[in-house]
């Protein structure tokens, strides 16, 4: 096979904190245990090296793929102190520089990422073109994509880097009999906040710009990194970055990781059983999204004007997601 064929969405180093391979070393970990969601069938002992990949994803001159290895390399070198120590870098260091990267680069480099902004483009496209491809028996027809969508995914998420800087981290252990899980799409996005505000007219929660962005994401069946509007939640003890959770805790972020993939679910089942996983994808069939991205559109009063607003959003993960830890501050609490 030709090198850097196979380019990882997810990458391998980071299913290998999942693996239940007994090395030393992680990069010797080699296999990992999988869900695959839509058929509720358990697989174990997949091979890492065949999961989230697809040939030449970020395109056959593989500078992209080259660069992520770069980000990758420095991010598993924290993401492996995180893990050893509990250490949690502070507010605007270089630590909290390089792993906000790597999750900004992780929402956008995913297939389900790529595809939600393709399902967007399809039906912008096609509203626009509706009547003439409707007069034409045509809408079903095909499809419309970007050419080259993962770098462009990628190169949005640069920008997206300022807008987050201001979340603040902190580090959710798990110490349950119920074990942490991952998917091929790690990093969820939730807004408890605005979940609750039925007033707030806003297509999606969770814009990384918006008031309550949280963002989950799993380092290992022990561990969690919580990103979180420190205006909007208070996040167990504020002096303290670690936050020990409890077994209902653990299973409410297990929901969200099923049911924010896109194919496959990843564990180890030395620490998850696959009766409880079978059970729990059972739990999340209500709250699959059918459609990664909407478009509604909003059209003039004026009948003489025939204009149109398009308004694109991604479909959100909504689980009504409860917590012992996080909890709205005073001054949010009561608002309507």
């Amino acid at each position: 096979m030709a090198k850097m064929k196979k380019q990882h969405y997810v990458p391998q180093f980071y299913l290998r904190y999942f693996s239940k391979d007994k090395k030393t070393r992680e990069k010797d970990k080699k296999t990992i245990d999988i869900l695959v969601r839509k058929r509720n069938l358990i697989i174990n002992n997949g091979t890492i090296s065949n999961q989230s990949y697809a040939n030449y994803f970020y395109g056959k001159d593989k500078q992209l793929e080259k660069a992520l290895g770069l980000v990758e390399t420095k991010s598993a070198e924290l993401i492996n102190l995180i893990k050893k120590t509990n250490f949690v870098p502070n507010l605007n260091s270089r630590g909290h520089f390089i792993i906000l990267s790597f999750v900004a680069f992780m929402i956008a480099r995913t297939m389900h990422n790529v595809q939600s902004l393709n399902e967007s483009v399809d039906k912008v496209f096609k509203n626009i073109h509706k009547e003439d491809l409707k007069s034409k028996n045509m809408i079903s027809d095909f499809s419309i994509s970007l050419k080259e969508a993962p770098a462009y995914c990628l190169g949005l998420s640069a920008f997206t880097l300022p807008i987050l800087s201001d979340l603040n981290i902190k580090l959710l252990i798990n110490n349950t009999n119920i074990s942490f899980i991952a998917s091929d799409n790690p990093v969820v996005k939730y807004n408890q906040f605005l979940e609750t505000k039925k007033a707030f007219f806003i297509p999606s929660h969770t814009g990384l710009a918006l008031k309550g962005l949280q963002l989950f994401f799993p380092l290992g069946p022990t561990a969690t990194l919580l990103f979180y509007d420190k205006q909007v939640y208070r996040v167990g003890d504020r002096k303290k970055q670690v936050i020990e959770i409890n077994e209902k805790d653990a299973h409410s972020l297990n929901l969200l990781q099923i049911v924010n993939a896109n194919v496959n679910i990843y564990f180890n089942s030395l620490l998850s059983q696959g009766s409880y996983l079978l059970d729990l994808n059972k739990e999340a069939k209500p709250y699959i999204r059918n459609d990664k991205s909407r478009v509604q559109v909003a059209k003039k009063a004026n009948e003489e004007d025939m204009s149109e607003l398009m308004i694109t959003s991604y479909v959100d993960v909504r689980t009504n997601f409860s917590n012992s830890f996080c909890k709205l501050t005073k001054k949010l609490k009561n608002m309507s």
